[in-house]
């Protein structure tokens, strides 16, 4: 809007630094609320960005719930907003206007699946089958991106295949059964958290650069440069899907609450 309304990027970034400061500021003002005697003191190889890693080999199916989780996040918005940009600009040829609209509506979406529709899928489907539909459709979507050409609306028939799974939200069952899985080997909620994020941030430095390596390459040997959006749906879709059929259906929440099961098995 900010942009539409200026034509000044520099007014859009002034804006996102204000409500970053502001940001950081409320979240300075959170009180802790976790006990003394369970806060762990910090350390410098605490702040390691691969400190992600000591999760793994920890429990077989633990390794492949964080795999799954790791590759759908390739789908962020944040990893592909560069992306989608571009996209929107040379080969759909949207205005600024349109452009923002997009955004806007995405950002809206994002919203409206995260609080109706993916909380009423996993209901109906169950853990397994919601993530395996929400990156099914997710695949779909992205290659419909790559055939979209000069039409605004064939763009957002696309963004609707996107909607089960939006921003990466194939991932939600996978990341609470992690979440459970690694409390249940010993790891605070905290600890976990922490080291997923870090394995979070990796993706998001490496995703954006790789797509758009992909995508000036494409440009560089005149070819069409929307087909970046095949790789989208391979790492951020296809992969973690493959990676979860590896998950012993009985792992899953709604198998454990039909047969009575509540801890998880398998750790080492």
């Amino acid at each position: 809007m900010v942009l539409a309304r200026t034509g000044h990027y520099r007014y859009a970034y002034l804006l996102k630094s204000i409500l970053s400061a502001a940001t950081l500021f409320h979240a300075m003002k959170i009180p802790e609320t976790l006990k003394k005697a369970k806060r762990k003191v910090f350390t410098m190889a605490g702040a390691n960005p691969f400190s992600f890693l000591k999760l793994f080999g920890r429990d077989r199916t633990l390794d492949f719930l964080l795999g799954s989780t790791f590759f759908t996040i390739f789908a962020e918005g944040k990893n592909t907003s560069d992306l989608t940009q571009l996209w929107m600009q040379e080969q759909v040829g949207a205005t600024i206007k349109q452009r923002t609209s997009y955004t806007t509506i995405f950002g809206g979406l994002m919203v409206l699946s995260g609080k109706k529709l993916v909380p009423a899928m996993m209901n109906t489907f169950g853990a397994r089958m919601y993530t395996t539909l929400a990156l099914l459709s997710g695949s779909i979507g992205y290659a419909l991106n790559a055939k979209v050409g000069k039409s605004i609306p064939m763009a957002y028939i696309a963004l609707a295949f996107l909607l089960p799974g939006i921003n990466a939200t194939s991932n939600v069952a996978m990341k609470a059964m992690a979440t459970d899985r690694a409390v249940a080997s010993g790891l605070g909620r905290g600890e976990f958290a922490a080291a997923t994020a870090n394995m979070r941030a990796l993706v998001v430095a490496i995703a954006p650069m790789l797509y758009g390596k992909m995508y000036s390459h494409q440009v560089s040997q005149k070819r069409d440069p929307a087909v970046t959006w095949f790789l989208v749906a391979l790492l951020g879709c296809i992969v973690p899907q493959l990676i979860s059929l590896f998950i012993d259906s009985q792992e899953f929440p709604e198998t454990k609450k039909a047969t009575g099961t509540r801890q998880p098995s398998d750790s080492k």
